[in-house]
């Protein structure tokens, strides 16, 4: 999903409200069926239809989730398919962090090879960059030999 945004974001230079336009109705019919299937029942629910705080709150959550995806746009745009996917693991790794904190959730060991298994990632990425970055510097002052 990401590398096909950097290409429609960078290649076909498709601005980013354009991008979430057409990846919006398509989710909105899957969603929309799928609600019908597993969560028809709640149509009848009558928090639903005289509850103010609960509309407040869903429109909250459009709005929030609009700004979600035009940010990961904004940023797949400015940097690669590659950085968002590494900031998706780090935002998953902060999640596990934070709940252990918080909340006190027991950490498997499972979960700490995963989670050290991230951080080489993350750290082996950044090198990497800081590698090119140096070669691509060495070769502007050297004439690209």
């Amino acid at each position: 999903k990401s590398i096909l945004q950097a290409v429609l974001l960078k290649d076909e230079r498709m601005d980013s409200i354009r991008l979430l336009y057409h990846m919006s109705i398509p989710s909105f019919f899957l969603l929309l069926l799928l609600t019908l299937v597993f969560e028809s029942s709640a149509i009848y629910d009558e928090d639903l239809h005289n509850n103010p705080t609960l509309w407040l709150l869903i429109i909250l959550s459009c709005i929030s989730a609009v700004g979600y995806n035009t940010m990961t746009f904004v940023v797949t745009y400015y940097t690669s398919a590659v950085t968002l996917q590494v900031l998706g693991n780090v935002n998953m790794l902060m999640n596990v962090v934070v709940s252990v904190l918080i909340f006190q959730n027991t950490v498997t060991g499972t979960s700490v090879l995963g989670i050290l298994v991230t951080l080489a990632g993350v750290l082996m990425y950044q090198r990497a960059n800081q590698i090119r970055n140096f070669f691509q510097m060495l070769n502007r002052y050297t004439g690209g030999e």
